[in-house]
């Protein structure tokens, strides 16, 4: 008949008869136990006889579910606040800006010229030239603008992943936990 061997932790232990003053070691705390000679067994409760007290469902969170939900919850927190961040950077970038209206107000900046002004221009472009070859700035911000999008769809999908990796880590642990209150002598460690 399984007797219950209480560590000073307060950690439960199952033991029978057949392991008689043997060592075993606690899983909560790691320190070692003896388990007592028979004569000494048949004082401590008897395993059936008792009511154990059902497991709380932090217990679960002892296993590997504690540090992989911390691992996805901290991944998802950090890829969020990315996209988030992403996201604000691009709603402030204006893309309005195009071809038709840089050629519209050059237009403009022309017809502001006089024949004086425009001949010296003309002058000095044939004798220095225009310079190298420059992207526009409303070209450059429009990359900007795409690449942010990139970005803040990329790190988006990756928070929502670790969002959903997260609720499911939770829902096994909520399983696992109400398995445990169901038969509590069963091991908290599952797979």
């Amino acid at each position: 008949m399984n007797k219950i061997l209480r560590c000073p932790c307060g950690q439960p232990h199952y033991v029978s008869s057949s392991q008689a003053g043997q060592q075993l070691t606690c899983t909560s705390c790691g320190k070692p136990l003896t388990v007592p000679t028979l004569r000494e067994l048949r004082d401590l409760p008897d395993a059936a006889a008792t009511v154990s007290q059902p497991a709380t469902s932090t217990s679960v969170w002892k296993t590997w579910r504690g540090p992989t939900m911390a691992t996805f919850v901290a991944l998802f927190l950090i890829t969020g606040g990315m996209s988030l961040r992403f996201t604000l950077q691009r709603l402030n970038i204006d893309t309005s800006y195009d071809e038709e209206t840089e050629i519209e107000l050059g237009e403009q900046l022309f017809d502001q010229y006089g024949p004086d002004a425009l001949s010296m221009t003309w002058e000095q472009y044939q004798t220095v030239g225009i310079g190298p070859k420059q992207r526009l700035p409303f070209m450059v911000w429009r990359t900007i603008a795409w690449h942010t999008t990139i970005l803040a769809s990329v790190t988006g999908t990756i928070a929502a992943i670790c969002l959903l990796a997260a609720l499911a880590v939770w829902y096994s642990a909520r399983r696992a936990a109400r398995r445990l209150q169901d038969d509590p002598r069963r091991p908290a460690v599952d797979t």
